[in-house]
C-alpha cells in the first residue's frame, strides 16, 4: 500500500477499508506524510472482491513472505489496538 500526502486520520481510513473494521487515529500526530506499507494479506481477512464487486488480484509472490499488516505498522512505530465500540448498541 502506498499513499501520498496523507494525514494520520487519512491513514486510519485507509486501514479501516483494508481491514474492514473501524480504525481511529489516536496518535496526536499532525501533518501530512507519504506512506508505504508492505505486508502480507491474511487470506482469511481478504475479501474476495473489491467494494465495487471486482475480483481481487492474487497477492504477489513477494507479498506472501512479508509481515502481517500489524507487524508492518509496528515497524513504522504504530500500533493497532482493539477498543470497546463507542456508540453503544440498540435495545429492543
Amino acid at each position: 500500500m502506498t499513499a501520498k500526502s496523507v494525514s494520520m486520520n487519512d491513514l486510519a481510513g485507509i486501514l479501516s477499508d483494508a481491514l474492514r473494521v473501524p480504525v481511529a487515529d489516536q496518535t496526536g500526530i499532525a501533518g501530512r506524510f507519504d506512506a508505504s506499507l508492505r505486508y502480507t494479506p491474511d487470506p482469511s481477512d481478504q475479501p474476495l472482491t473489491t467494494k465495487s464487486g471486482e475480483p481481487l488480484p492474487p497477492p504477489s509472490p513477494e507479498a506472501a513472505n512479508g509481515p502481517s499488516i500489524f507487524g508492518a505498522l509496528q515497524d513504522l512505530g504504530l500500533k493497532l489496538e482493539s477498543a470497546p465500540h463507542a456508540g453503544g448498541g440498540h435495545r429492543d
